[in-house]
């Protein structure tokens, strides 16, 4: 899976409608709320009253000693702030922030994740476990999606849309990730999930974006009644709203509509 970060294509001067620019930006700002992207009717608060994030810790570049736990070294707490698309990176000595779009990064072997940044070397940060590692990068992944789809035009064939092919298969891989790591395949109601992300995958490839589009409808009014979003207050970050791994595909799937306005 190929989770690079993606650049616009130079493309024929055609925009999203009003109508779904605003919605889009909505969207964006609102997440919290579960208001524009999950369409719930939520007496929303102003837009970033609180912060939507996901917050994790890894080992940047690990030793093999490290890596099993026999010897120690500091974590590296990573944030994913999806409001305003930045990601911080803090150590004991350092913080750093960057746009979202301006790093590079791939899911590597089990729970690795490299990075890109500001054209340093890459380096391997090392996550607890899968589940995490595959939460943080669908987290820059969105982020990426949604900064892209602020200024997007169409191509003349849309078959040469590769954002939106890349987008779709990582949001179909995305999916069957967590119907392992965050077990949808032991609850009913995510019961062909799955098979339907895989269906819509193969639309894409048939070039009729009409269907592509009806599919991925159908999978975001199946499935956005289960996402879920969590005020969280620790003593490391101020006050957050989490988003669980269901509301993150929701947030995917409604991006990748909003995306294939573009060509219907």
């Amino acid at each position: 899976m190929n989770l690079s970060r993606w650049e616009l294509p130079i493309a024929v001067p055609r925009i999203l409608s009003p109508d779904v620019h605003f919605t889009f930006l909505s969207m964006a700002s609102t997440l919290y709320k579960l208001s524009s992207i999950l369409d719930c009717n939520v007496d929303a608060k102003p837009a970033f009253e609180h912060g939507v994030a996901c917050h994790f810790t890894a080992l940047e570049n690990p030793s093999l000693m490290e890596r099993i736990g026999v010897s120690h070294k500091a974590k590296t707490h990573l944030s994913v702030q999806i409001n305003t698309g930045r990601i911080a990176l803090v150590t004991q000595y350092r913080r750093m922030e960057f746009s979202v779009c301006d790093v590079h990064f791939r899911l590597h072997g089990k729970k690795d994740v490299f990075f890109i940044i500001a054209g340093a070397p890459a380096e391997p940060y090392t996550f607890a476990s899968r589940l995490f590692a595959v939460e943080f990068t669908g987290g820059l992944q969105l982020v990426q999606h949604i900064n892209a789809l602020k200024t997007a035009t169409a191509l003349p064939d849309a078959s040469h849309d590769m954002m939106l092919k890349e987008q779709v298969l990582s949001t179909l891989e995305f999916g069957r990730e967590m119907w392992t790591l965050a077990m949808w395949n032991k609850l009913y109601p995510y019961s062909g999930l799955v098979q339907d992300l895989q269906s819509a995958a193969a639309l894409l490839d048939q070039g009729n974006w009409v269907e592509v589009d009806a599919a991925f409808k159908t999978i975001y009014d199946n499935f956005h009644m289960h996402a879920a979003i969590n005020k969280v207050t620790d003593g490391r970050h101020p006050s957050y709203y989490r988003p669980s791994h269901m509301t993150l595909l929701m947030a995917k799937v409604k991006a990748l509509r909003i995306h294939l306005a573009l060509y219907i």
